[in-house]
């Protein structure tokens, strides 16, 4: 049995989205990473149910959170500011992280086994948290959007 740890996770982004093949950049200065996912619940009670509720879900809600320091240096932390400022799409890949990533290949490569979400985004909060202790901090969410590639839940080969 293999337990994955947080700090295994990579996120990456595509600057053009997830369509053709994709040019991934890996987003090293991220902290912590969330990717909720859930289906839309719709009630589907009828009175067969024996007076108890029941419910399906087809679709799929997901979303990216991520922190990162405010860096303006950093070309990571300025794709996802110009992305919001200009309400552009942003392809986005959360992955588990596995062996044979090659994080210094140009792009760099996910390794077998690697799982999680690719999907063209729009980056909907870009909060700044200023605590007295700390670096500024971003809070940013991606959603995905309208786009020609649908998003996917990949597992690399």
């Amino acid at each position: 049995m293999t337990i994955r740890f947080g700090v295994e996770g990579k996120l990456y982004y595509c600057a053009a989205g997830i369509g053709g093949t994709p040019a991934w950049v890996l987003y090293k200065g991220v902290k912590n990473v969330t990717n909720p996912n859930s289906l839309k619940e719709v009630d589907v009670t009828t009175r067969a149910n024996a007076g108890y509720e029941a419910t399906d879900g087809r679709i799929k809600q997901t979303h990216v959170e991520f922190e990162a320091p405010l860096d303006p240096a950093d070309p990571n932390y300025i794709a996802f500011e110009t992305a919001y400022i200009n309400n552009s799409i942003i392809g986005v890949a959360d992955m588990t992280g596995a062996s044979g990533d090659v994080d210094t290949a140009t792009p760099p490569t996910m390794g077998s086994a690697s799982r999680g979400l690719w999907a063209d985004c729009k980056v909907t909060q870009f909060d700044r948290e200023e605590t007295i202790e700390g670096a500024m901090i971003i809070k940013i969410t991606c959603k995905p959007t309208y786009s020609a590639n649908a998003p996917v839940y990949k597992i690399m080969p």
